[in-house]
């Protein structure tokens, strides 16, 4: 991890950023940088699915965003609202933000059931289509791929369909690719698989679970 003090390099005008309160817990929502001038930083309100958020003068919040070379994440406090032809939120400019790669960020536990589907390809149109449904475990997560727990042997598929609606809404149809397969000690099937055709708006989602699992896996060890 890096700290970085220059943080007006990096703090700039329609940055997607997903924020967090610190001081009670209701969730990740979505907000951009609109102004970072002066010692205030000044975002559109956050929002998660069409809700506001709601934090008073003085509630600390965790910021963070996907920029080039990394991950960065920052904490500070919310000064108010205020009003320049929109209503924005205004935070505390932080005296410095840290950088984490995005290997080292991204990848956080999961344990949810999924479905995935193996993809052949038909013969007659040449395009790839579902074969075989199959209900795995999501071990983890990260922004390139997922590794999977089977019950079931899955040896010669190498195409698949993954459907992470389970956890991350609206992420129903990821094609993957399986790049690590073989049994493990339980006499399950570890897979490894890689996202070959990911949406920017799925890569978006991602980065915001992630960001809501490591704030709630940081909120269970501090308990």
């Amino acid at each position: 991890m890096e700290k970085i003090t220059n943080v007006e390099k990096y703090l700039v005008s329609n940055l997607k950023i997903n924020i967090a309160s610190m001081a009670d817990y209701s969730g990740v929502y979505d907000a951009r940088v609109e102004e970072a001038d002066g010692d205030s930083l000044l975002i559109s309100i956050p929002t998660d699915r069409g809700v506001p958020m709601s934090a008073r003068p003085g509630t600390k919040v965790e910021i963070g965003f996907i920029s080039t070379g990394g991950r960065f994440t920052f904490t500070t406090s919310v000064k108010g609202v205020v009003v320049k032809n929109i209503s924005m939120m205004e935070l505390e400019k932080p005296p410095f933000i840290i950088k984490s790669e995005l290997r080292e960020f991204f990848r956080v536990e999961v344990g949810h059931k999924i479905t995935i589907h193996s993809m052949v390809r038909n013969m007659k149109t040449g395009k790839m289509v579902r074969d075989a449904e199959y209900q795995v475990i999501c071990a983890d997560i990260s922004g390139g791929g997922a590794r999977l727990v089977s019950s079931s042997p899955m040896g010669g598929v190498y195409e698949v369909e993954a459907d992470f609606s389970a956890f991350v809404p609206g992420m129903d149809s990821v094609p993957s690719a399986i790049v690590r397969y073989g049994e493990n000690r339980d006499g399950k099937y570890d897979i490894g698989i890689k996202f070959t055709s990911l949406r920017d708006s799925d890569r978006d989602k991602i980065v915001k679970f992630v960001f809501k699992r490591q704030i709630e896996m940081r909120m269970l060890k501090n308990r």
